[in-house]
Order: structure tokens, then C-alpha cells, then sequence
């Protein structure tokens, strides 16, 4: 029961995993057909346009990076 339970939620994260990955390959290949310089323009067009989320992605963004530098001293 709890097992399935487990199983239903981690093949939803999954998905969810695998949906990030696909938009994240989608726009990585639009950034490099476009430029670096519309990519700046478009970071600075949504930072302004919403402060808050722009924040907590680069707050986690920089936990995630502080996390891969740690495991790589070790």
C-alpha cells in the first residue's frame, strides 16, 4: 500500500523531471540559434517583469551549483 503509493509519486516526479529537461533542451537550442544577446535581453526583460521568481530561480540555481562544488572537494 505505502509502497504504491511511493511508486505512483516518484513516476510523477519523473515526469515531471523529464518534462524540465525536455523545455530546458527547447530553449537552450533556441538561445544558440538566436544569440547571446537576445538571451540577456530576455533574462533582463522577464527580471524585470517578475522580480520574485527571477530571485528564487537564481537562489536555487546558485544552492544547486554550491551543492555540485561541495561533492566535487570531497
Amino acid at each position: 500500500m505505502v509502497g504504491q503509493a511511493i511508486e505512483t509519486e516518484l513516476g510523477r516526479a519523473s515526469g515531471f523531471v523529464k518534462d524540465a529537461v525536455d523545455k530546458t533542451r527547447e530553449k537552450v537550442s533556441e538561445y544558440r540559434e538566436r544569440g547571446m544577446e537576445k538571451v540577456t535581453q530576455e533574462v533582463t526583460e522577464y527580471t524585470r517583469s517578475q522580480p520574485i521568481p527571477a530571485l528564487l530561480i537564481s537562489a536555487g540555481v546558485g544552492m544547486v551549483l554550491g551543492m555540485l562544488l561541495g561533492l566535487s572537494r570531497r
